[in-house]
């Protein structure tokens, strides 16, 4: 990186943080080439998610942002032209159940856990959530407005 300062160059890091965390966590898995190849590799997801480090304020407030795993949508197929579509889900009963067409079946959390999927959805723990929210009544009772994205120079 070249300093606009002292015009030299210097070592820098960039690092973005979370201002806003959303009450379900959307992550998609970059699973297709720019040839149309396809990583069809399983990873190992885990049940819980903590994402406090990331979120701008929280390691502050000391409010832990966390997740749990509900679903994922999984590829089965050699390319993103051809293939099928299938799902895992946890049921309002704690159990994960797969999804593929009109096909319902249960399915271990092992299974769940350990997939080629390329969406994944987390939700926000209702600990986290009700303590974000409490955070929010206290800023708006304080006539406060919470934190909204900025864009200045150095940050």
């Amino acid at each position: 990186y070249k300093c606009e300062k002292c015009h030299q160059k210097v070592p820098a890091t960039k690092q973005y943080k979370i201002e806003r965390p959303p009450q379900v966590l959307c992550v998609q898995l970059k699973r297709f080439n720019m040839m149309g190849g396809k990583n069809g590799r399983p990873v190992t997801l885990a049940r819980k998610l903590n994402i406090s480090n990331h979120v701008r304020w929280a390691n502050q407030k000391q409010i832990p942002v966390e997740y749990k795993l509900v679903s994922m949508i999984n590829h089965v197929g050699p390319s993103p032209n051809c293939g099928h579509y299938t799902s895992i889900a946890e049921g309002a009963n704690g159990t994960f159940y797969r999804f593929d067409d009109a096909s319902v079946s249960p399915t271990s959390l092992q299974n769940a856990l350990n997939t080629s999927a390329y969406v994944i959805f987390y939700e926000m723990l209702k600990t986290s959530r009700n303590q974000i929210m409490q955070l929010e009544v206290v800023a708006v009772n304080q006539n406060l407005t919470l934190p909204q994205q900025r864009c200045q120079k150095g940050n």
